[in-house]
């Protein structure tokens, strides 16, 4: 598996973590904003309210996520409290030496993450393996908070299709 800085030189990749969608999730009031004149700016929530910047950049998952070297660069290069879920147990065990405590063994449905949790997350080669894609998307979009951006790559190989 490649990682995410080698197909950053392959492919364009759009990356909006939904900063406004996600501040307007957590019902902010004016005076959290710094008053009128800073409703909606979120750069002065660094001086007003600091933890909602950290709550909005908190938690990333990846479904599938084989043996955790997206979630560890990620981890490393950000501040994001990355997560992966997967399924064949000796590839989490590798991913769980990497980020201990953060890897569920299984589907994302097992995982039970709390409802509104991640900011983003990222499936890359997983929709053509799962049998109940529309089970996963519903678990997906329970975990996920509103505004939440998911990150798809889909493949191609007609072998891995399961359906």
């Amino acid at each position: 598996m490649k990682s995410f800085l080698d197909l950053l030189k392959e492919r364009v990749v759009i990356f909006d973590g939904a900063m406004g969608s996600n501040l307007q999730a957590l019902n902010l009031t004016i005076d959290d904003w710094g008053g009128p004149n800073f409703e909606n700016c979120s750069e002065n929530l660094l001086y007003t309210r600091p933890d909602a910047i950290e709550k909005v950049h908190s938690s990333f998952l990846e479904v599938g996520c084989a043996s955790g070297g997206l979630l560890w660069n990620l981890a490393r290069i950000t501040t994001l409290e990355c997560h992966g879920v997967e399924l064949d147990p000796q590839s989490a065990r590798l991913a769980a030496e990497r980020l201990p405590g953060r890897i569920a063994v299984g589907t994302l449905q097992d995982a039970a993450y709390p409802e509104d949790h991640f900011v983003a997350a990222n499936l890359e080669q997983v929709v053509e393996r799962v049998v109940d894609t529309a089970g996963l998307f519903r678990e997906l979009w329970r975990v996920l908070r509103p505004g939440g951006v998911v990150i798809m790559d889909v493949g191609i190989n007609p072998a891995h299709v399961v359906h």
